[in-house]
């Protein structure tokens, strides 16, 4: 199960079936759900951490919201743009790259006084624009309410483009490709050769595979 270097000891990529990568290898590994809806409840709720962030858009699964709202991740920074509107996703990725947070402060030996005492700092840090945070942005590569594709290869070169640390993770639910797109059905991510760039994917065993767990 791989694990990113700014997610310690978390794992990347729980779904009902996915594929994830990890040093830039294609290597196959998975976390089994009850549903796809417990797969996206889990990974929200348990992988962003407290001062991550988590980018969706408003026409995301339900279950996303369950998720999001049983996580650590604050409300402020729990972000939505409009239906595969480019322009607002990279309105809100602004938003974030110009975030700032207390710093703690360093610490240092007093005088001659034996106690540390605070060495002046910048009193702020931009924790997303430097890599130290990490933002999760949350898309369906199709919606099966309105038929519609994200412009899964645009996001993600201006993930690329705007966050250059690589702290900047894409996540697909897939549920509606299975099956249907791709190789093998293997999903849009994999349609548009895109698996080295996506954190994590969603299958389920439900819809066009025929099982249960949709």
């Amino acid at each position: 199960m791989g694990t990113p270097s700014s997610i310690p000891s978390a794992p990347t990529n729980p779904s009902t079936t996915t594929t994830t990568t990890s040093g830039g290898t294609t290597d196959p590994t998975a976390i089994l759900f009850n549903s796809g809806f417990d797969a996206n409840v889990g990974f929200f709720s348990c992988i962003p951490q407290p001062g991550d962030a988590i980018i969706y858009d408003e026409h995301i699964h339900a279950s996303v919201h369950d998720g999001m709202r049983a996580s650590r991740v604050e409300p402020g920074l729990r972000k939505v743009f409009g239906h595969n509107d480019l322009d607002d996703l990279q309105r809100v990725l602004v938003d974030l790259q110009s975030h700032t947070r207390p710093r703690p402060s360093r610490l240092a030996s007093g005088s001659g006084s034996g106690r540390c005492t605070p060495t002046p700092t910048s009193t702020t840090e931009h924790p997303f624009k430097s890599g130290h945070s990490s933002i999760f942005i949350s898309v369906e590569s199709l919606y099966s309410m309105d038929g519609t594709f994200s412009p899964l290869l645009s996001i993600s070169n201006l993930l690329c483009e705007m966050f250059p640390h690589g702290n900047a993770y894409l996540v697909v639910d897939e549920a509606h490709a299975t099956g249907i797109y791709g190789p093998k059905g293997r999903g849009r991510v994999a349609e548009l050769g895109l698996e080295g760039r996506v954190l994590a994917r969603l299958h389920t065993f439900g819809k066009a595979l025929g099982g249960s767990g949709g």
